[in-house]
């Protein structure tokens, strides 16, 4: 037996769906900048040379880039909520290009830090992107689950599709215009390599500045298609749908108390309503998932910053690992719809053993590709990418389904605030276990956090405001 909610625009002539399709393309162009925190594991080599060679960091290590995209995640978690605030006071199109454009002045500062120091990197474009990229992360993606609300977990992978493809374009932009010689690293450290070619390096600081342009540029043209359903009907009305095995039909209340469709006996009503952020601090489903969201989430940092830097260990082929992340960007893109219309058509339970269990399988073998070479490296970092993306999907849409979608950016924002505990991990065990445990041990290690994660995914049922399982 499931619950259909429909508005009454919805009955009307399909406008609303329509517009709702422009909504989701808003939001997906937004989300397509905001992604390309995952070319961070493509940049990160050139950003850490550059730093080695050009600044009084030479002794900079590629591990040590791990602290730069921690930062952007721990930004992202401290501002989701940040960005519900401002939705709620100044609506979704101010709120979403505040976040927006700071995302986009931190990149372009980047060009004047970078040739700096790596602290100061680490503020631009780790903390100042990072905010910025919170700020704006779940607004588009509540304002379009407003329009569509029987459908949340495949819209929400509707929007972040752009989130999980913004770097499939970048990617291929930054290492177009840095390293278009195809310059494989030529200084070897402790094992990890480096670039140092002059003409190269020289192209670093002035990517900052091309991409962030460009990011602002996309940025307008998104926030201009996003906005609330008309006369916010979605939150303002009460909407009652009325079902049984075999019948669905909804009737809508309007303001003055009217019935607007006529009443057929009931043998289930189920009513909308929202959980405040403070009566979500109190319920047990918060601190479940915030907790699968703190294990299920080690590896996700790990992997996604320095799947180049592993790979420059047995892959002399920088053009080939940029189109590793290019193309494991395609499959971050398209995992996100995916797994959020598996959690529409069967439960966030089952969405979420499946991910935990396939991540586990994959992150415990990728070292395999160190003895059957490129191809299986390339397939392993794509799936695990595709596997990955899920979290991020189904964590806003569970989110909103447990918890109601009115302040569903604040409440998801407390929920991703696991993120911050956990980038706090996965950066220090990336910086201060790498030398003592190797890539190896890391790998294991995540896969044991994720186990861990799998165990609670497995005993939870959780179950929506409308009693039915989520």
């Amino acid at each position: 037996m499931a619950t259909f909610i429909v508005t009454e625009d919805e009955k009307k002539n399909g406008k609303i769906n329509w517009y709702a399709l422009i909504v989701i393309f808003g939001g997906f162009l937004v989300h397509l900048t905001l992604g390309t925190i995952y070319t961070f594991g493509n940049f990160s080599p050139y950003i850490m040379s550059y730093l080695r060679n050009r600044t009084d960091d030479s002794e900079i290590r590629n591990v040590d880039g791990i602290w730069i995209q921690a930062t952007m995640v721990i930004g992202q978690g401290a501002a989701i909520a940040i960005g519900g605030v401002l939705d709620h006071r100044f609506g979704p199109r101010i709120a979403t290009i505040i976040g927006c454009w700071s995302l986009s002045a931190g990149t372009m500062l980047t060009y004047f830090t970078v040739q700096k120091s790596f602290a100061l990197t680490v503020v631009t474009y780790g903390v100042v992107f990072g905010l910025g990229l919170g700020t704006a992360y779940g607004v588009p993606m509540g304002v379009a689950m407003k329009w569509m609300p029987h459908r949340r977990g495949l819209v929400s992978g509707l929007v972040l599709f752009g989130f999980g493809g913004g770097a499939f374009i970048f990617n291929q932009i930054i290492t177009g215009f840095i390293n278009p010689d195809n310059y494989s690293p030529d200084l070897e450290v402790n094992g990890a390599r480096y670039f140092t070619q002059e003409d190269m390096l020289d192209r670093v600081p002035y990517c900052f500045l091309i991409i962030g342009g460009t990011y602002a540029v996309v940025q307008l043209i998104g926030v201009l298609l996003i906005r609330d359903p008309p006369s916010e009907e979605f939150s303002k009305d009460i909407i009652i749908s009325k079902f049984d095995e075999n019948t669905v039909e909804t009737s809508s209340v309007s303001k003055d108390g009217d019935i607007v469709s006529k009443p057929i006996e009931e043998t289930n009503i189920a009513r909308q309503r929202d959980l405040t952020p403070l009566q979500v601090l109190k319920s047990r489903d918060f601190y479940v998932i915030w907790f699968m969201f703190l294990f299920g989430g080690q590896g996700i940092t790990l992997l996604s910053s320095l799947y180049k830097a592993y790979g420059q260990t047995f892959i002399h082929d920088d053009l080939f690992l940029a189109l590793v992340g290019s193309c494991s960007a395609i499959f971050n893109a398209s995992g996100r719809p995916l797994w959020g219309a598996l959690m529409d058509k069967f439960s966030f339970k089952t969405a979420m053993q499946c991910l935990y269990a396939g991540f586990i399988c994959l992150v415990i073998t990728i070292h395999a590709a160190e003895w059957v070479g490129k191809s299986l490296y390339f397939v392993w970092i794509c799936l695990i990418f595709l596997i990955f993306s899920g979290n991020f999907a189904l964590f806003p849409a569970a989110t909103s389904k447990l918890f109601g979608p009115k302040y569903v950016n604040i409440n998801y924002g407390m929920v991703f605030s696991a993120a911050i505990v956990c980038n706090i991990i996965g950066a220090f065990l990336g910086t201060q276990l790498k030398e003592q445990i190797g890539w190896h041990g890391m790998f294991f290690f995540c896969g044991g956090s994720v186990f861990i994660a799998f165990l609670m995914a497995l005993c939870y049922f959780p179950k929506g405001l409308d009693g039915q399982p989520v």
